[in-house]
């Protein structure tokens, strides 16, 4: 008979136990950001268009819906895209986002995520999934055939605040000066904007560069608006303009980061080009960027082939960057009609059809 040891069990009635199974990650897929994403985006990137303030400006003025995904393990978030609900000539587009989208967070996890986000878009009756990624983050194994762009991005950590301007004006292409006196002998000052009155003229200037440059009018004239009253009051933003008799001839439209600053926006009259207004306003708002200590000054994108939009960059002391983006195919048959009709807007006829829609 065994003798039983005291504190010692029977290893023979021992019953097996074992640890409970994680949980696999999940996809979170609404309209609100799940819990902490400000503190999640703040971590994974510095640019402010991941934040919640923007996403939300962006949803009223486009008066959409915003959808956060993410990919969940627990109430941790690992990798995350914003998208926003665009429903144009029939095609139901998840679009990520304005003006960058993309990954946020953990870039390898980036298939996974999609892995279960694509059924859920399917489920919804999305016909096609549209990112722009300035940070090149691309999952490998959804993304076969990327699209290429590029943006100009100028690294002000050689001019640091209180450095002067005559430091800045060397750091530009030498026309820049001359212009700029050029736009000061003929009385014009920038000052930002504050009214609705204002913001109406903005719009205005950006429907006739759009115009002029035979491009469509993508953002509606109630974003600019709510981009005034959410985001200036904050400083996240700001309305650069310059005023003739009373009319504004030309703006920019800031967007600010933790880090940097972003040129979102710009537009100007046609008489006031040759007063050099854009030189005017591209300077100030530069000497600007360079008060506020920031890092970088984003000139944001130009096409792929558009080299006078290149140079005119490049003469601010941007750098060119590669922008990655992708489609993805959600339904194929109405995919490849949604591309040519994207194609199509985007120049001639289609973009005149944007730019009535959108006045």
């Amino acid at each position: 008979m065994k003798e039983k040891l005291q504190g010692f069990s029977d290893p023979s009635s021992a019953v097996a136990t074992e640890p409970e199974p994680h949980p696999d990650p999940h996809l979170y897929l609404a309209p609100s950001p799940p819990p902490g994403w400000d503190l999640f985006a703040r971590s994974s990137r510095s640019y402010f268009f991941s934040t919640t303030a923007w996403t939300e400006t962006v949803a009223a003025g486009f008066e959409s819906d915003v959808l956060f995904a993410a990919l969940m393990d627990g109430d941790e978030i690992l990798v995350a895209l914003i998208g926003i609900h665009r429903k144009a000539f029939g095609f139901r587009v998840f679009h990520s986002f304005f003006p960058y989208g993309g990954l946020t967070g953990d870039p390898s996890r980036g298939d996974e995520l999609l892995d279960l986000l694509i059924p859920a878009l399917k489920a919804r009756r999305y016909h096609t999934l549209v990112v722009e990624d300035p940070f090149c983050a691309l999952p490998e194994r959804h993304v076969k055939d990327p699209t290429y762009g590029r943006r100009h991005v100028r690294l002000m950590n050689d001019h640091p605040a209180g450095a002067g301007e005559d430091a800045l004006f060397r750091s530009y292409h030498k026309s820049v000066k001359k212009n700029v006196r050029r736009a000061r002998e003929a009385g014009l000052v920038v000052t930002e904007a504050t009214t609705d009155e204002e913001v109406e003229q903005i719009f205005e200037l950006y429907r006739q560069a759009m115009e002029r440059n035979k491009a469509p009018t993508w953002y509606p004239k109630k974003l600019f608006v709510e981009l005034l009253h959410r985001l200036v009051p904050s400083g996240d933003a700001r309305y650069l303009i310059v005023k003739d008799e009373g009319r504004v001839i030309g703006m920019m439209a800031m967007i600010y980061s933790a880090e940097g600053a972003h040129y979102w926006m710009g537009g100007s009259s046609f008489d006031a080009l040759k007063l050099r207004v854009n030189d005017l306003l591209f300077h100030e708002a530069i000497r600007i960027s360079a008060e506020r200590g920031d890092a970088f000054f984003d000139l944001m994108g130009s096409a792929v082939g558009d080299d006078q939009l290149a140079r005119f960059k490049e003469k601010w002391g941007g750098v060119s960057q590669d922008v990655l983006g992708y489609h993805l195919d959600l339904a194929p048959l109405r995919t490849k009609l949604f591309r040519l009709a994207y194609r199509f807007v985007r120049h001639g006829p289609g973009a005149w059809v944007i730019r009535k829609l959108n006045r």
